[in-house]
């Protein structure tokens, strides 16, 4: 019984679905994002979209007493705004919990990338999360390899 418990405690401290090196399988590459806010607003993409580019993805939420910090992904956003190699994005997870994501966006002066929303569950979070962190970056390489996972 210790030992199922231990394991049941381990996999809600440690939730992330890959590791750093896997690859992202067709399935989560396929997962659809919905533009909340950036150039392409209303329109969904996938992760697949981005095969070929270098992919930086925010992971956080509307509720995340921290919302401005997304301005560490701004700055790099603007610094590679030019470049066509690399896709920035920031998925929100409990919109309208308390944020819109228009609210949230305002809070971080968003200007230079998308924010997405996967959905109701926190699909993208338990996917590459790393020892259950929220206001993250996971790195994706060309090849949809997961490079780096770390706080903003």
């Amino acid at each position: 019984m210790k030992y199922l418990l231990s394991i049941i405690i381990t996999s809600f401290a440690f939730n992330s679905y890959y590791s750093i090196g896997d690859t992202v399988n067709v399935e989560h590459l396929n997962i659809p994002l919905n533009i909340c806010y950036g150039e392409n607003e209303g329109s969904t993409i996938t992760l697949a979209d981005n095969i070929g580019k270098v992919t930086l993805l925010g992971i956080d939420a509307t509720w995340w007493p921290t919302t401005g910090c997304s301005i560490g992904l701004e700055t790099i956003a603007q610094y590679y705004d030019l470049d066509n190699r690399i896709s920035i994005l920031q998925n929100l997870d409990g919109i309208n919990q308390p944020y819109t994501c228009d609210q949230w966006a305002d809070f971080g002066g968003i200007e230079s990338y998308s924010l997405v929303d996967d959905g109701d569950a926190y699909t993208l979070y338990d996917l590459f999360s790393i020892n259950g962190g929220w206001h993250s970056i996971a790195i994706f390489d060309q090849h949809m390899v997961f490079r780096y996972y770390g706080f903003q």
